[in-house]
């Protein structure tokens, strides 16, 4: 046996690979060579550092059957978007983060290295290259990063990766020192009193508008318009009435007259709930977008109430009625202040210190009575009534002098029988408490956005009041009920749920654009 087992051929022994552990040992011993090792080396290097994009991923399921998902390659095209390219600069920033490792991203957002980065193609771009350092001075950037709501953390690190102070991006430090300078000016200081937070200075405010509207050549001329609807040229330059004239701030000034139109009007609304005093210049395009407009007091409150809103309104009366009696001083000539006057209909009755919708004399700018009545015929013979349809025009508007006497007549030393409340309906004409502000009644301008909802509602209102009238009440349930099926399901349009039912000022656009629907109503 023994000799048998000698004379068999042995089987050669298996030789062991090696683990990573002896070609860890041999790399540290230098035991691999270049010239013999080299393309192993490389191959190993490859695929332990390098990212794998395999062709196609292959997964094979319990059953044995094998899915190929293969990749497909989408050509980008050339030129894109504004949105596009940056997204597409966004995701070159991140490969590039995570190409050059962690080490070279921390000497990035350290300002040890600088990464250029090219501009993206796009349609609206005027070519390709590194990007040109800006020119905004410090005070301008932060109002770019006030405005789109980035914080001083994101803009420097946004700043870092594009190259610092070599792109003309300004330092945190530096932003946080035009931050106090800003806040140190007139026309950008804040107060807070017991009424809420108010602008410092509103006459500085819109010196520095005018300013800025001038240095951009953006400020536009509005000129009046005469009976026959012909603008008036203006001509004449505005002379500083007597400090003793009583009325000077009250009346308007002549249409030949070079004027600056300024509005200020009350705002109410928000959560937790405010009242808003917001001035702004109107000789400007698209004088109405928030960023046009100046914020002059932030007071909390639920309603704008006569005596909240005369503590509100102290504060800046005596520098917006220097504004209105002195004007201002515009490319080397000075131009008055024709002030109007906007809000909803009950800060405008506020202001005025009138009685309100259920007044007998309810309009702001006429004398004409609500409705016919007994007690107050003389009225409605003198003055007409708001239902006097024939009428194009009001025949008796009301003055800014009469509110002068209101003012006189509300002072504390007003003497017996002058007295508000001494007066007669035709002496004070629905207006009980002295008004806040004396302004000629023909400036007196309400929210653009109101009316729109108004003329939109009531036509929809009338047609179904019309159907109730000759047709009857069944006829008339069934037109209203076809129409809000025509708003629903034809012009897709609803209600909102607040403000009493009215449609938003997009719906209103859309019903105006959609109305051949009710063009010929089934009922009509």
């Amino acid at each position: 046996m023994r000799l048998l087992t000698a004379l068999l051929p042995r089987a050669p022994s298996r030789v062991q690979p090696p683990t990573c552990g002896d070609v860890l040992v041999a790399w540290r011993d230098a035991a691999l060579w270049n010239d013999r090792d080299g393309s192993e080396l490389q191959a190993i290097a490859e695929t332990i550092l390098l990212r794998s994009t395999p062709p196609d991923i292959r997964l094979r399921h319990a059953n044995g059957q094998e899915v190929v998902y293969a990749r497909q390659v989408t050509a980008r095209r050339p030129v894109v978007g504004r949105i596009q390219g940056y997204r597409r600069l966004a995701h070159g920033m991140r490969l590039l983060s995570g190409a050059v490792g962690g080490n070279a991203s921390a000497s990035v957002a350290a300002g040890a290295v600088n990464i250029t980065v090219t501009a993206p193609s796009c349609r609206r771009g005027r070519g390709s290259g590194a990007l040109v350092p800006i020119s905004a001075t410090p005070e301008q950037q932060l109002g770019l990063i006030a405005r789109h709501g980035v914080s001083l953390s994101a803009f420097n690190g946004l700043r870092m990766g594009m190259g610092g102070s070599q792109v003309g991006l300004s330092s945190p430090s530096v932003l946080r020192e035009s931050r106090k300078r800003l806040a140190g000016l007139p026309s950008k200081g804040v107060f807070v009193t017991a009424s809420g937070a108010h602008l410092m200075s509103i006459k500085a405010a819109v010196h520095e508008k005018l300013d800025a509207l001038s240095a951009s050549n953006s400020f536009v001329e509005r000129l009046l318009r005469d009976e026959h609807l012909q603008p008036v040229s203006q001509t004449v330059a505005h002379e500083v009435p007597p400090a003793d004239d009583p009325g000077s701030g009250a009346a308007a000034p002549p249409a030949n007259v070079m004027d600056v139109h300024l509005t200020l009007g009350l705002d109410k609304g928000g959560d937790p709930s405010s009242v808003n005093i917001v001035m702004g210049v109107i000789n400007q395009r698209r004088p109405q977008k928030i960023d046009n407009t100046i914020l002059g007091a932030v007071c909390l409150a639920n309603k704008d109430r006569y005596d909240e809103v005369a503590e509100m309104l102290s504060e800046h009366l005596e520098q917006v009625g220097q504004l209105v009696r002195e004007g201002v001083v515009f490319g080397g000539v000075r131009r008055a202040v024709r002030r109007f006057f906007s809000g909803d209909y009950e800060a405008l009755c506020t202001v005025h210190g009138h009685k309100g919708p259920s007044a007998t004399m309810p309009c702001l700018n006429c004398l004409s009575t609500r409705a016919p009545s007994s007690a107050h015929a003389d009225l409605d013979t003198l003055y007409g009534t708001l239902q006097d349809v024939d009428r194009p025009t009001p025949s008796h508007p009301r003055s800014a002098s009469h509110l002068v006497r209101m003012v006189a007549a509300g002072a504390p030393g007003a003497s017996p029988g002058q007295q508000i409340s001494d007066l007669s309906q035709a002496g004070h004409r629905s207006i009980d408490r002295p008004p806040l502000f004396t302004i000629d009644p023909r400036q007196i301008v309400p929210i653009p956005l109101h009316v729109l909802l108004g003329t939109t509602l009531r036509p929809l209102r009338l047609a179904v009041e019309i159907v109730i009238s000759c047709r009857g009440s069944n006829d008339g349930q069934t037109f209203a009920n076809e129409l809000a099926e025509t708003l629903r399901r034809v012009v897709r349009v609803r209600p909102a749920s607040y403000l009493g039912g009215v449609f938003i000022g997009r719906d209103c656009h859309t019903i105006a654009q959609g109305a051949t629907p009710f063009a010929a109503p089934s009922l009509v």
